[in-house]
C-alpha cells in the first residue's frame, strides 16, 4: 500500500511538474510570439516642393555682333547717340530712300503696351541725323500706317518677350540728357542698365 501510495504521489507530482512546464512554456512562447509581432510602424511624409523657374526672356542686340556686352559697357551714350559712330562704330545700318536708315536686324519689331502685353504693334524703324545726333520715327502698321516721330532713342536691344525695345532715350538732343529705358507703344519705362548686363 506504501507503494501505491508512493505511485500516486510520485505520478500526480511528475503530472504537474509536466503541466507546470508546459504552461510555462506556452507563457513564453505566448510572450515571445506577442513581441515578435509587435513591430512599431513609423510612416514619414516627405513633402516635395517642385518651384518651375520662370523662363527667361528673350533678348536680341542690335548692335554689331562683332561687339560685347562689354564693349557696349565701355561706350558713352553720347557715343552711341552721333550719327556718323552710330552708322560706323556701333551698328550695322543700310540706307533706305531719302535721309532714313535702319538697323540690320531691327527693321521691323513688334511692339506691346505696358499694360497690355496682348496689345501689339508691329513698326518699322527709321533713324536719321538730327544735328549731330541721332533721331528716330517709327512706321506702325495700324490705322494709318504713318510715319510718327519719335523723341531720340538709340536702341540696345530688342526684347521679344515683353515687347519692347530696351536702350538709351536722350530727353534734349543735341544738349543730352539720357535714361536708360525699355520703350513701348505707350509710354517708356526706366529700368536699371545692369538688368541687361550694362
Amino acid at each position: 500500500m506504501k507503494k501505491s501510495l508512493f505511485a500516486i504521489f510520485l505520478t500526480s507530482t511528475l503530472l504537474l511538474t509536466a503541466c507546470s512546464t508546459s504552461n510555462a512554456k506556452k507563457e513564453s512562447e505566448a510572450t515571445t510570439t506577442a513581441s515578435e509581432t509587435t513591430t512599431e510602424v513609423t510612416t514619414t511624409t516627405e513633402s516635395e516642393t517642385t518651384t518651375t523657374e520662370p523662363a527667361e526672356d528673350v533678348i536680341k542686340p542690335s548692335f554689331k555682333s562683332s561687339l560685347t556686352l562689354d564693349d557696349i559697357k565701355k561706350v558713352a551714350p553720347e557715343d552711341l547717340s552721333n550719327y556718323d559712330k552710330f552708322c560706323n562704330e556701333y551698328f550695322s545700318v543700310t540706307k533706305t530712300s531719302g535721309k532714313y536708315c535702319q538697323i540690320e536686324g531691327l527693321e521691323t519689331v513688334t511692339l506691346s503696351s505696358s499694360t497690355d502685353k496682348n496689345r501689339k504693334t508691329d513698326a518699322q524703324l527709321f533713324f536719321f541725323k538730327a544735328g549731330a545726333d541721332v533721331a528716330n520715327t517709327g512706321k506702325f502698321s495700324g490705322t494709318d500706317g504713318t510715319l510718327h516721330s519719335q523723341i531720340p532713342f538709340i536702341p540696345l536691344f530688342y526684347n521679344e518677350t515683353k515687347g519692347c525695345l530696351v536702350g538709351y532715350r536722350d530727353a534734349m538732343i543735341n544738349a543730352h540728357k539720357f535714361t536708360f529705358v525699355e520703350k513701348y507703344t505707350d509710354m517708356m519705362v526706366e529700368v536699371s542698365p545692369s538688368e541687361y548686363g550694362l
